[in-house]
């Protein structure tokens, strides 16, 4: 587990466009919802700018209301939109930052920030998330199947397309699965 270094100060990141900004007058499509910049005072007390990819698994919380919500930079599978989009961009980056609803233990369920119903499970024993709604039941299946690696697990037991369910799938998998 690598060593978190907690920096604060305004944040910015944008996941989705306010104008086309690009001299072609589209927008760029590719940097949406996978960098964070950070302003901050370093140990020197100088002013820093500094970026940080989605891609690097980086964490950042801010306060909305009174609450702390965090996001996560993380791979994911199981999102053919996304892949064909990063295909068309060239890029091959999987990865987005992605708004926490739940975690224990490194046990977690996100959401995309745009779209509140395209839920991400995470488990501690894989380093990528798995979209849980953006397949047919029976691609989900088998995705759900190959992502927990769990014999016991009765797939049509559980709710996939709620934040509960998964919370459910999560806490039976921690109890029941994990090694």
């Amino acid at each position: 587990m690598k060593k978190e270094k907690k920096k604060s100060g305004p944040i910015t990141a944008e996941f989705q466009s306010k104008k086309a900004e690009s001299s072609s007058g589209m927008a760029d499509m590719t940097a949406y919802g996978k960098t964070v910049t950070l302003k901050f005072t370093n140990e020197k007390g100088r002013e820093k700018t500094e970026n940080f990819k989605s891609k690097n698994g980086t964490r950042f919380c801010i306060e909305k209301s009174g609450k702390e919500e965090c996001y996560l930079g993380l791979k994911t599978i199981g999102n053919t939109m996304a892949a064909a989009g990063s295909l068309n961009s060239l890029s091959f980056d999987f990865s987005s930052f992605y708004k926490i609803l739940y975690e224990e233990s490194g046990y977690m369920v996100l959401v995309d920030p745009l779209l509140s119903s395209d839920f991400i499970i995470k488990i501690p024993a894989q380093e990528k998330g798995l979209y849980t709604n953006k397949s047919s039941n029976d691609k989900l299946r088998k995705n759900v199947s190959e992502y927990l690696k769990c014999d016991s697990f009765v797939f049509e037991n559980y709710d996939f397309k709620t934040l509960e369910g998964l919370i459910k799938v999560l806490e039976d998998y921690k109890n029941n699965c994990s090694k």
